[in-house]
């Protein structure tokens, strides 16, 4: 049997230590791709690298610009409180197109860098009847401070961030019903409405205070990102080399599908590398019946899951294509079940597709707890981590996935 354990964890722990972290637009994440395109070069029958142009510090950095908004709004509320409640209002719009969309709000406001996709792909021997994508991302996050620190920490400050929102923006909207109806609410409650107006002016004021914190939000240090994401760097690379094994060794043949291995640079900075992915290749992608098997975060074999829906962005992924994974993998033995990714847990390089309409799911596996938030997006996310055992699972369903779907008729 093959060393797929032994194989991927040494491809981890090899980016890691001649490499390091990899922040979007980094040198470093430059350099894990070209290691990740000559490894594909080994196996697949072409390899492409196709640059793109995004603005990293955007994703995230949208933090600053709003909590200096909330600032100034709060300030002038007694003032010019029409401005105040315009500040309000686009703070929360740049929070939502930002990060529960992903959209690219206010990045034309940050510099330009360049990422990188690497693209390797087999070819069918007949005709293009299907297309395979396994894809995971080889860049990784920005330290986040308050994570490092204490997961209880982060979780309050990130509350607490949210109801500052929630309530400036409810003070404003007083001030608004108020001066929609010419005073009409200070005239039947004058001392209530003042009062409740007071309070919560102090009460944000306090809000600001504590959750000042969030201006240092992410530090400039790039984490190893062992768990997150060279995990499914590390199986992509191995259903590669054993597809690659297999037809050299005439053991199994492509005749109706496309596969491609595609490793997406700048995810940890919205998503960008696969929505360009997307953006260039949907006319292809939609020219054969094309199944996405996104891979993120994998470490505990016992969590093995397949992500359905993702909250953060109100996206939800093919449960047609989660049913034909879940039945394979019980075939194999191998326990998974499906699952939804939190409210403000983020996206997956799944979203783009499945917005696109093109049938996607993600592989995950960790706890969604605090267990997990004691490593993630910190600089203790290292290889010892992972249990090579998912390394394995997820490799073999996705190897047994390509030659089911490749002999249906």
């Amino acid at each position: 049997m093959r060393d797929i354990k032994g194989y991927s964890l040494t491809t981890i722990n090899k980016i890691i230590n001649e490499i390091g972290g990899r922040a979007p637009g980094s040198k470093e994440e430059q350099k894990a791709a070209l290691m990740i395109s000559d490894e594909l070069r080994k196996y697949t029958d072409n390899v492409t690298i196709e640059n793109f142009i995004f603005h990293p510090g955007a994703f995230l950095g949208f933090i600053q610009i709003v909590y200096i908004l909330l600032v100034c709004s709060e300030l002038l509320f007694h003032y010019i409180p029409l401005l105040s409640f315009i500040m309000v209002l686009v703070s929360i719009i740049i929070v939502y197109e930002e990060f529960f969309c992903y959209n690219e709000f206010i990045d034309f406001l940050y510099p330009v860098k360049t990422s990188q996709n690497v693209i390797g792909k087999f070819e069918p021997s007949e005709k293009n009847k299907n297309i395979i994508i396994v894809s995971g991302h080889h860049d990784s996050a920005h330290e986040f401070r308050l994570l490092a620190i204490s997961p209880y920490l982060y979780l309050v400050e990130i509350g607490l961030g949210f109801l500052t929102i929630a309530l400036l923006f409810i003070m404003n909207l007083f001030w608004l019903i108020d001066f929609a109806t010419s005073g009409l609410i200070q005239a039947m409650i004058p001392d209530v409405y003042l009062i409740a107006v007071d309070a919560l002016w102090y009460v944000i004021l306090l809000l600001l205070v504590l959750t000042s914190p969030l201006l240092f939000f992410k530090s400039k240090r790039a984490v190893p990102g062992a768990v997150d994401n060279l995990s499914a760097v590390a199986i992509l690379l191995s259903v590669a080399k054993t597809l690659s094994e297999e037809i050299k060794n005439e053991t199994f043949k492509l005749r109706n599908t496309t596969v491609f291995f595609v490793s997406f640079g700048a995810e940890e900075a919205g998503l960008r590398g696969s929505k360009r992915f997307v953006a260039k290749h949907l006319n292809e992608l939609k020219e054969a019946k094309t199944y996405v098997l996104n891979i993120d975060t994998v470490a505990d074999p016992s969590k093995l899951s397949v992500v359905v829906k993702e909250k953060t962005t109100n996206t939800k992924h093919s449960m047609e294509l989660a049913r034909k994974i879940m039945t394979l993998s019980n075939t194999l033995g191998i326990k998974i079940s499906p699952i939804s990714l939190p409210s403000i847990g983020g996206g997956t390089d799944a979203v783009p597709f499945s917005r696109a309409g093109i049938d996607a799911i993600t592989f995950f596996a960790v706890d969604l707890s605090l267990k997990t938030f004691r490593f993630y997006h910190t600089m203790r996310d290292t290889p010892d981590k992972i249990n090579p055992d998912v390394l394995q699972n997820i490799h073999d369903i996705i190897i047994e996935f390509i030659k089911r779907v490749d002999t249906e008729r």
